[in-house]
């Protein structure tokens, strides 16, 4: 859902530059959980990575979150 991003959902933290592979720009970014990882620049920006993959933890977490991945 990149169309629906909002900057207040992203927890990550652009650090510096780190450079180009295979046509695609990558930047060292820090989430909020304290994770430091290096990214595509463009799939941050676009909003299709919101954090280092901690989302996907507390998402999985959450019982409403479960529910409706399973559809009940």
């Amino acid at each position: 859902m990149a169309g629906v991003f909002r900057k207040e959902d992203c927890r990550l933290t652009y650090i510096r530059y780190v450079g180009v592979k295979k046509y695609k720009s990558y930047a060292l970014y820090r989430c909020s959980c304290g994770t430091v990882k290096v990214l595509q620049r463009s799939r941050v920006n676009l909003g299709e990575t919101r954090s280092c993959g901690c989302l996907k933890v507390v998402g999985n977490r959450d019982p409403i979150v479960e529910m409706e991945i399973r559809g009940r």
